[in-house]
């Protein structure tokens, strides 16, 4: 694992330490390269790192970039099923913008697809973009996987997701990025 990667995750888990002791559930979410999941010992790192820190993996989403997950390597699902064994979660980032098939798609041990935002940004005015979501956030749902769109802005975008059955939205609609002090007032509201 990238030594910028360990950092990140190390972090994550330790606000989400911090996040759980002022009794919030709130899971971290870190994105990965295809060559951190690729890398020998990876799974094996994020067990030492949650043991280290005193954690359990249902605190973790590893998010991966569909084009990340091109490659067929027998090393990188062999490392997504040791890690999905620990309890994190993981999430296809940028769903519909890579080039995985279906069948990549039901073999990975994931429990999301992110939908990329560049589909949400034109679901109110363009048909394909609405049919491109709801063929998505369906896929998911067929599949037992949670759909979660992206790059949610305004109200009306949240709404037609909402009739469409998307199971999570994020964006700036509901909040820009913020500290993890501010974040924790923030949910508190």
């Amino acid at each position: 694992m990238r030594q910028i990667t360990r950092w990140v995750v190390r972090e994550g888990l330790r606000f989400g330490t911090e996040i759980a002791s002022a009794n919030l559930s709130l899971r971290i979410s870190v994105n990965v390269t295809e060559g951190d999941i690729q890398t020998t010992g990876f799974a094996q790192e994020i067990g030492e790192i949650l043991g280290s820190l005193d954690t359990t993996g249902d605190r973790l989403c590893l998010e991966i970039t569909e084009s990340g997950l091109v490659s067929e390597s027998a090393a990188a699902l062999q490392s997504l099923n040791e890690i999905a064994k620990m309890g994190v979660k993981l999430s296809v980032d940028d769903f519909g913008t890579g080039y995985s098939t279906l069948k990549q798609l039901q073999q990975l041990p994931v429990q999301e697809l992110k939908i990329d935002r560049s589909f949400v940004a034109g679901l109110i005015d363009n048909h394909g973009n609405e049919s491109i979501v709801r063929s998505t956030i369906d896929l998911a749902r067929h599949m037992g996987l949670r759909g979660v769109a992206e790059g949610v802005e305004n109200i009306q975008q949240l709404r037609a997701l909402a009739q469409l059955g998307c199971h999570e939205v994020q964006g700036f609609y509901l909040a820009k990025p913020m500290r993890g002090a501010e974040l924790l007032g923030w949910v508190r509201l």
